[in-house]
C-alpha cells in the first residue's frame, strides 16, 4: 500500500446564528478518503482562514504531507 499523503484543505466559512465557524475539508492521495474538521477560533476566524489559505496551502502544493 502506497503511503497517504494529504492533498489539499478546502476552507468554508458560515455564520449561522451569527456565530463565525470554519469548516475544513482535509482531502487526500485516496480519492475516497477525506475528512471534515472544525477549525473555528472565537473572533479570529478571518485570520484562522488566511492562515490555512496563505501558509498550510502552499505548503502541500509544495509537497504532500503523510499521514
Amino acid at each position: 500500500m502506497d503511503n497517504i499523503t494529504i492533498r489539499d484543505i478546502k476552507v468554508f466559512v458560515t455564520a449561522p446564528r451569527g456565530i463565525n465557524l470554519v469548516i475544513v475539508k482535509v482531502e487526500t492521495s485516496e480519492p475516497e478518503l477525506f475528512g471534515y474538521g472544525c477549525a473555528t477560533f472565537t473572533w479570529r476566524h478571518k485570520a484562522v482562514v488566511t492562515a490555512i489559505e496563505e501558509y498550510l496551502c502552499p505548503m502541500l502544493k509544495e509537497g504532500a504531507y503523510t499521514i
